[in-house]
């Protein structure tokens, strides 16, 4: 029998009705647990696959998942560098937000969705206040997280953890994450998944929330930024090697996307490691 967790087992979600959780790379719980609380599970880097209610799914960077009360959970594996944030959220306190904005229907089964790259800053930069208070401090820039999570969840199409994706499909997919792949782009994707354009794109939209074109530039910017800060590929070549072939391009594209330049970013990742 699965272990359960409860309210009165934590003392800030006890007295606060928030606890938020960074896992900083540590194993994953794997045993098989439920709670009466809710909580917002946000995989901040890495992967790893989260069985919710007996059925596996494989979460990847920006993936969020919201857990009900009484949902069963665990985690049955990660990468070396999966690393997620966790909101706890007492019962009482989210019914207050599942009654002013309607949720009832929408959490019918835990549902799944994918931030995008302004809306994982815009949480990131609260959770940095958040992190400078006094814990006495924190109860309204609890609610404010909460609230964006809940403006994400509800600025994307519904997507439910009532079907999971085709294994095969998952494991065509992974294949993408190549350079080679991820440069071809989207006739890449669609070789790779066995799968008609058409029902590609349905497919990614109903499993990951984005089409194929998003699904590729979001590949193709997250590949970038690693080898612009972790790399000393000159710019021209990260550019074609992540499928750009004009670098003026590339490089309005990244600076749009990611409020920096490339070269802006390069200088500051050399300061940092100095």
């Amino acid at each position: 029998m699965e272990a359960r967790l409860t309210t009165e087992d934590c003392k800030d979600l006890r007295e606060s009705h928030y606890l938020l959780q960074i896992t900083n790379r540590r194993a994953l719980l794997r045993s098989v647990h439920s709670h009466d609380f809710y909580e917002i599970i946000y995989l901040l880097d890495g992967q790893c696959t989260e069985k919710i209610n007996d059925v596996d799914f494989l979460l990847r960077q920006d993936d969020v998942t919201i857990l009900r009360p009484n949902d069963t959970h665990a985690f049955t594996s990660q990468s070396a560098d999966a690393n997620l944030l966790g909101l706890s959220v007492a019962e009482p306190e989210m019914r207050k937000f599942v009654e002013a904005y309607g949720l009832e229907k929408m959490l019918g089964q835990p549902p799944f969705f994918t931030l995008a790259l302004e809306q994982r800053y815009a949480l990131l930069a609260e959770y940095e206040k958040l992190a400078t208070m006094e814990p006495s401090r924190r109860g309204a820039r609890y609610k404010i997280i909460l609230g964006l999570f809940v403006h994400f969840f509800l600025s994307k199409a519904e997507i439910s953890l009532g079907e999971s994706p085709p294994d095969m499909f998952l494991r065509r997919i992974s294949e993408i994450h190549s350079f080679e792949n991820i440069a071809a782009g989207v006739p890449a994707l669609v070789r790779l998944s066995g799968f008609s354009p058409a029902q590609l794109g349905r497919l990614m939209k109903q499993h990951f929330g984005v089409t194929p074109h998003q699904y590729i530039f979001r590949l193709r910017m997250d590949a970038a930024y690693e080898l612009v800060r972790n790399s000393s590929l000159a710019l021209e070549t990260i550019s074609e090697k992540v499928g750009y072939g004009s670098f003026s391009h590339f490089n309005q594209i990244f600076k749009r996307c990611f409020k920096i330049s490339p070269a802006k970013l390069r200088k500051q990742s050399e300061l940092r490691t100095v």
